[in-house]
């Protein structure tokens, strides 16, 4: 899926996608990106925008955020995305969520694997 262009799918703005679908966009991104011999296209300029949109968007679901939140543990499990994912804004989106009771759990464990 990943080689066929699945990213280039992503839309640049999540605003203009309903709960359900930024939802399924972010159970696919999950999927992807835990599979253990696929190598994630972190390069691809829509994946991580997409996901920090998702979690510093109002008006996703808890639900959303903790699916974006999987893929982004999943990604930051390799050494090799740090650069990328401290670039696209992931810190401070992270930092953010820490703030929020529902997410603060799902987000304390990514700190603990870049620290």
């Amino acid at each position: 899926m990943a080689e066929a262009g699945i990213f280039s799918k992503l839309p640049k703005d999540i605003n203009i996608l309903d709960e359900p679908t930024r939802h399924q966009f972010a159970e696919l991104l999950l999927l992807l990106s835990s599979l253990a011999n696929t190598q994630f296209p972190l390069s691809s300029l829509e994946t991580l925008p997409f996901l920090v949109g998702i979690i510093e968007s109002g008006t996703s679901s808890i639900e959303t955020k903790e699916t974006c939140l999987g893929a982004l543990y999943n990604l930051s499990t390799m050494l090799d995305n740090a650069g990328n994912l401290v670039s696209n804004g992931v810190v401070e989106a992270l930092l953010n969520l820490s703030s929020i009771k529902e997410l603060s759990e799902k987000a304390l464990p990514h700190w603990g694997i870049w620290l």
